[in-house]
């Protein structure tokens, strides 16, 4: 996001009066090299933070879901918009140009589900926002509503690996099917559109007692570093005339390569060392006759 210079940092320290043999000069080179290696710089940065709820309803043959988006950060959100997917039909939302800190923006769509089978059916949502300098970012949340039937316990479950990465990372999906039956499955991936994924929507063929497992490999598009983002992986499938949907959810990280922050306790060590050694030199070299 934006962010703002440090301020500015002033340290008064009363006079020094030190009877060393090496000089003041030594001392305020090791004094240098002490406040150096523990003063680390201060900064400050505005950031949008939108906290997504949904609300869905069945009446008769239609669903109605209501998106809440809040924008819980301390700088206005723009070009705010829900993008509310179920079944094979999307609909946009309308978009607020400027959210402002702890304003609300609801949206409603409504979807047919006449050509539904009695099941689990899952409601996909894309928050799109962006910044003041109308950088864009989405952020996909997932429910999921039940039509003609009541809550029925998923034969399948899974889990969704998580990745930390800058350019190029894996997921590995795990499927575990606990019924005695063969599943036919439909799986698709959510993520946000910063981000690609070399699978999008696939099949997969799980025994009865048995799992199945899948790599994906997550491109990062346009992300910035120190993003982070719930992905998920959606399992359907129909078994004794119901139709099931399974969420599950990961994580990814995006992450740009700073050598600095990865190997700062060994700088630190290393400056350390060196201070010591030149402190020591200091004692040794005016003891000398």
């Amino acid at each position: 996001m934006k962010t703002s210079p440090p301020p500015s940092l002033s340290f008064g320290f009363p006079p020094l009066h030190l009877r060393w043999r090496g000089g003041q000069k030594g001392v305020r080179i090791a004094f240098l090299f002490c406040f150096l290696s523990l003063i680390s710089s201060v900064s400050f940065a505005s950031y949008i933070s939108m906290s997504t709820s949904v609300e869905s309803k069945v009446i008769n043959n239609d669903l109605l879901v209501t998106v809440f988006s809040q924008n819980k950060g301390d700088e206005p959100a723009y070009s705010v918009q829900s993008e509310i997917k179920v079944g094979d039909k999307t609909i946009m939302g309308q978009k607020k140009d400027q959210l402002e800190i702890n304003a609300v923006w609801l949206t409603q769509a409504q979807f047919s589900l006449k050509e539904f089978k009695p099941g689990q059916y899952p409601i996909i949502i894309l928050q799109h926002y962006a910044d003041a300098n109308q950088y864009p970012f989405s952020a996909p949340v997932m429910r999921s509503f039940n039509y003609r039937s009541g809550d029925r316990p998923a034969d399948v479950f899974g889990k969704l690996s998580s990745a930390t990465f800058w350019k190029d990372g894996e997921l590995e999906l795990t499927i575990k099917n606990m019924s005695d039956a063969n599943i036919n499955a439909k799986v698709s991936l959510v993520i946000p559109k910063e981000l690609s994924g070399s699978k999008a929507r696939w099949e997969a063929q799980i025994g009865s007692r048995s799992e199945d497992k899948s790599k994906i490999l997550i491109s990062n598009f346009s992300a910035l570093s120190g993003s982070s983002y719930q992905v998920y992986a959606i399992v359907e499938y129909e078994i004794n005339g119901f139709h099931q949907a399974v969420v599950i959810p990961g994580m990814v990280k995006i992450e740009e390569l700073n050598y600095f922050k990865q190997y700062k306790n060994v700088i630190f060590v290393a400056i350390g060392g060196l201070l010591l050694l030149f402190i020591a030199s200091q004692f040794v070299k005016n003891e000398k006759p």
